[in-house]
């Protein structure tokens, strides 16, 4: 939506998302100060990319907001590892409390399921029920402009009402 570079032509405009990254970048910067977002942890296959894209001679970025061709480390709220954890791929090892956070065990996108015996909510890689919806439903508590949401169960959007100038104004 407030995509403006050369290749804006190339994208898709009948499906556009109703906010546009601009427009969300305020929420996205909240989440940053308010989780636990920082420099991933990283392995040799991260060193490997950015010894390639500097050898292509790329910058690296230092701001979180990307404005040109750059690399970066990833930043993301999967918890650093701590203990035995990322030390050793013996199963044995990465039990609760002797490893914490991240183990490298790649289950990211499957589903964290490390430390073994770990608490849900520390969990390397927590979902969105131990880290935003506690912080939704007592946003009101903890933050002097938070409004508690409320959960409706199987619920869906299927409507964004948008005004003239393009902000949305109510959902279905």
């Amino acid at each position: 939506m407030d995509y403006r570079s050369a290749d804006k032509d190339a994208y898709d405009k009948d499906h556009l998302f109703p906010f546009g990254y601009r427009e969300l970048l305020p929420y996205y910067e909240w989440v940053e100060e308010t989780l636990p977002i920082q420099t991933a942890p990283m392995t040799l296959k991260e060193e490997i990319f950015f010894r390639g894209a500097a050898m292509l001679g790329l910058p690296v970025e230092t701001s979180k907001n990307i404005t040109r061709a750059a690399y970066r480390p990833q930043e993301n709220a999967i918890l650093q590892p701590g203990g035995t954890a990322g030390r050793t791929d013996n199963p044995n090892r990465l039990t609760y409390p002797s490893a914490q956070g991240c183990t490298f065990c790649g289950h990211c996108a499957q589903g964290c399921y490390m430390p073994l015996a770990a608490p849900i909510n520390l969990k390397a890689k927590r979902s969105t029920s131990v880290s935003y919806i506690p912080m939704a439903i007592t946003a009101d508590r903890w933050s002097r402009r938070g409004k508690a949401i409320t959960l409706i169960s199987d619920a869906f959007a299927t409507r964004v009402g948008m005004d003239s100038t393009g902000n949305a104004r109510s959902v279905t």
